[in-house]
């Protein structure tokens, strides 16, 4: 058997010092080896014993997981102690509504309020929980390591669900794809209606609901809403602007059809060596759904809309979150 290894570098890595690189290793049935390979090494001269071995997750094994419909990975680890437990739970809560099935998420380091929420979903089979370290010899990594390899992590997302899940979807945690026409009750129906069931990417369009602003004039003042910290709920105001597709996007595919995925976008299609094509993509506009990302940008300036379409899921996300505090809290108790 002759191994070919052949680099890959995505692009977006913003001139840091360290960047992500996923390397294909290309490989041959011959007489001498029949089978699938069970582990695979880097070396740069030829024969050379291996400095280390990593196991290969291969589609056999696969073929005997549960396949899924719908499996979202988290485009970043997370990370910086992340505690936020309020967002963390509204975000799978509303994401399984949605119809996600199976969450895939990378630890670097969390606060110790968070891991009992972790531990409450892996019993119910619903995530996936992967550590996530950076090598030691990365100085500094939070400077010279964009996102800490955040392209590494969802090209590994990519491949491990690959060949268990029929759809991916990728976003962050201060982020929501929410429905928006009354007709569409999840991801699934808004793929549906957006005639996108056929392409093996579909984006959706992004809009920025500035933290800053003035909270919901109905829902700031509502104890339990402010007391589980639903963010959703409360900040309704967004800028005008609705960004142009491939521009803060985010998107769901076909994995089977992917080679390549970037943060916003695919980066390489398998029919596709030049990399991504308009005719691969479909566009979900944003009169059945839009990417709703929650953030601090430091000011208060500009003008915005009021924007409550999370209004509609206001009683089931008050429901269930209350219901996860709840059981964690009585369980972790005793």
């Amino acid at each position: 058997m002759f191994s070919v290894v052949e680099s890959e570098l995505p692009t977006l890595h913003c001139g840091s010092r360290y960047k992500a690189v996923l390397m294909s290793c290309v490989y041959s049935h011959d007489e001498l080896f029949q089978g699938s390979p069970v582990a695979v090494s880097l070396t740069t001269k030829p024969c050379t014993s291996p400095a280390f071995l990593v196991r290969v997750h291969t589609q056999a094994e696969a073929s005997h997981a549960r396949k899924v419909n719908m499996t979202l990975c988290l485009s970043g680890p997370m990370k910086f102690g992340y505690a936020d437990v309020g967002q963390f739970v509204q975000w799978m809560e509303f994401n399984r509504k949605m119809g996600v099935d199976r969450f895939v998420l990378y630890n670097h380091s969390v606060d110790a309020a968070l891991r009992p929420y972790l531990v409450y979903y892996a019993k119910k089979g619903f995530i996936n929980l992967l550590p996530w370290v950076v090598p030691d010899s990365i100085p500094n990594p939070l400077v010279y390591l964009k996102n800490l390899g955040h392209l590494g992590l969802i090209n590994d997302c990519l491949y491990r669900s690959m060949h268990v899940t029929n759809y991916i979807a990728y976003m962050d945690m201060d982020e929501l794809i929410v429905p928006r026409a009354p007709e569409i009750g999840n991801w699934a129906d808004m793929i549906l209606a957006g005639d996108c069931t056929s392409k093996p990417q579909s984006l959706i369009k992004n809009v920025f609901f500035r933290r800053e602003w003035p909270s919901d004039d109905h829902f700031s003042q509502n104890e339990t809403v402010s007391r589980l910290g639903l963010i959703s709920l409360l900040k309704t105001k967004r800028e005008r602007k609705i960004w142009p597709p491939f521009m803060r996007s985010k998107y769901f595919i076909h994995p089977k059809a992917v080679e390549m995925s970037n943060v916003h976008s695919v980066f390489r299609f398998m029919n596709d060596k030049d990399g991504y094509s308009m005719n691969d993509t479909c566009v979900i506009e944003h009169k059945y759904a839009l990417l709703q990302h929650y953030r601090y940008w430091g000011e208060v300036t500009g003008s915005y809309v009021v924007d409550t379409h999370m209004h509609k899921y206001a009683d089931f996300l008050v429901s269930r979150v209350k219901s996860v505090h709840e059981h964690v809290l009585q369980h972790t108790v005793s």
